[in-house]
């Protein structure tokens, strides 16, 4: 088959979302298919290490919040999705500009569409009041696009089994909606990473004897490393050395 993936995010970059979809690519290409991906221009990219792997890189940004909106090549990609010649077409993510502007034409496109979603945010409130703009500015994309979405998609996958009112949103939705073609996935470890000699983080760092505890995120407010760090802080527990592991020190992690 032929199969589309649109994500915002893919390789050469290192976040989760990036990986998740490298691992879904070249686990079509081991099944012998062939693959497109859709994605964000990277100035580092440059051509593909895998053969049957293509990638088309777009200028776009922003979302379908009402405060935002998108920009740049919205045509450009927009008409690429409609009219992709495959046969199935991945959608990674709601709340991304690589399912939020083709999704309007959800019910007209001839290959199956699966969304895999990675979680909502569009409900998570912080640093309220201020995140009231934002909350607000989500709602048509809530109360209508994601319904009449599900309504239209063949498939969506989900991480886990939970539904909220926040970041599992989507799956509370569905229930509601009786959507069937629902599938969970939960995200999981390459074990065969794990073969051969690793460095000795712990030797390296001093930390032989102690308890370690391991947080790994991008370094946000919505991850909220701070309230894991004082959670570990308020536990006292002896002996424990809390490590946090992300793409890059920015302003939230010197904080």
């Amino acid at each position: 088959m032929r199969i589309l993936i649109t994500t915002p995010t893919f390789w050469p970059c290192s976040d989760g979302v990036a990986n998740a979809t490298l691992q879904h690519a070249l686990g079509f290409l081991r099944a012998g298919h062939e693959v497109v991906v859709a994605t964000a221009l990277h100035p580092n990219r440059g051509g593909t290490p895998w053969e049957r792997l293509t990638v088309e890189q777009f200028r776009v940004s922003g979302n379908a919040n009402v405060v935002f909106g998108f920009s740049g090549e919205v045509r450009r990609y927009c008409d690429f999705v409609l009219n992709a010649d495959c046969d199935l077409v991945f959608f990674h993510c709601w709340q991304s500009w690589t399912t939020d502007i083709p999704m309007p034409h959800f019910g007209t496109l001839r290959p199956k569409t699966i969304l895999v979603s990675h979680g909502v945010s569009a409900n998570t409130l912080i640093n309220w009041p201020k995140a009231a703009v934002l909350w607000l500015g989500w709602r048509p994309y809530v109360w209508r696009d994601m319904p009449r979405a599900m309504a239209q998609l063949d498939a969506i996958v989900f991480l886990s089994d939970r539904a909220d009112k926040d970041r599992f949103y989507d799956r509370r939705l569905a229930a509601s909606l009786k959507i069937r073609r629902a599938p969970t996935i939960p995200n999981g470890a390459d074990l065969e990473a794990h073969d051969g000699d690793l460095p000795e983080f712990r030797g390296k760092h001093g930390l032989d004897g102690r308890l370690l505890l391991l947080c790994v995120g991008r370094f946000t407010e919505m991850k909220n490393e701070l309230g894991v760090l004082r959670s570990v802080l308020r536990a006292q527990i002896d002996k424990a050395t809390l490590v946090l592991i992300g793409p890059k020190t920015n302003g939230y992690a010197r904080a």
